[in-house]
């Protein structure tokens, strides 16, 4: 084999390596996007629910395996927690959310996709900014964490 056929082949197999990886970062890019809307949706419509009735079985049924177990293994404290934060009131807004998904490729354990997001609340007697993590379960977004910091807790 000649200088001039090692050369040719090694053009093809850098084109055809560059045209594998651009695929793939255009499938990346393009699906990261669509993560980034689908947990965004649901952080805005199942965050409220919760901060409107405090209610531990309305966590519940929104949260990932790993929550649940998390919150059922600690029941009475949440229940404080949430008795402590129902004094804020009504819920009167929940603003928009900032945050994005994420997209771990791990050897041996397959793809985990999360989403991080923190938004401000407004209720009747004070504030707090939730933040939370979702984790991506069976195709569906569940809550991997439940966060509300407020000034409530200083009282």
């Amino acid at each position: 084999m000649g200088v001039k056929s090692a050369l040719i082949i090694a053009g093809i197999v850098v084109a055809v390596t560059a045209v594998v990886l651009g695929v793939y970062v255009g499938y990346a890019v393009y699906e990261g996007h669509q993560l980034d809307l689908s947990s965004k949706r649901y952080t805005q419509k199942n965050v409220p629910p919760i901060l409107s009735s405090w209610s531990k079985e309305e966590l519940l049924e929104r949260s990932s395996k790993p929550l649940r177990k998390v919150v059922e293994a600690h029941s009475a404290q949440v229940d404080r927690l949430f008795q402590k934060l129902s004094q804020l009131g009504g819920l009167k807004s929940f603003g928009d959310v900032k945050g994005q998904a994420n997209i771990a490729y791990r050897l041996g354990r397959g793809t985990v996709v999360t989403a991080s997001y923190v938004g401000n609340a407004k209720f009747e007697h004070g504030e707090g900014t939730v933040k939370i993590r979702l984790l991506r379960e069976a195709g569906e977004w569940k809550f991997l964490m439940f966060r509300v910091n407020s000034p409530i807790f200083l009282q």
